[in-house]
């Protein structure tokens, strides 16, 4: 269940470090998933289903984009 935010009770100083928490969030979670995208590559797990190659394989089960898959791969 994601929690709603009432964001008009928060005061501006609040948004902020809510802002900043969110993006350390985000940042962390796009490491690891560019990890995994890594070791996922490395491994050959595309031909797991019979996708060519990993960046089809992200492409099909995650819905990214080709250049988005590509970067993962990439960044792992």
């Amino acid at each position: 269940m994601v929690a709603v935010l009432e964001v008009s009770s928060l005061r501006d100083v609040e948004i902020a470090d809510e802002f900043v928490a969110l993006r350390r969030e985000i940042d962390r979670m796009e490491a690891r998933f560019a990890q995994l995208s890594w070791a996922g590559h490395q491994r050959g797990i595309g031909s797991v289903d019979g996708s060519p190659s990993t960046q089809a394989w992200l492409r099909r089960h995650t819905g990214m984009r080709d250049g988005e898959a590509r970067g993962a791969i990439e960044a792992g």
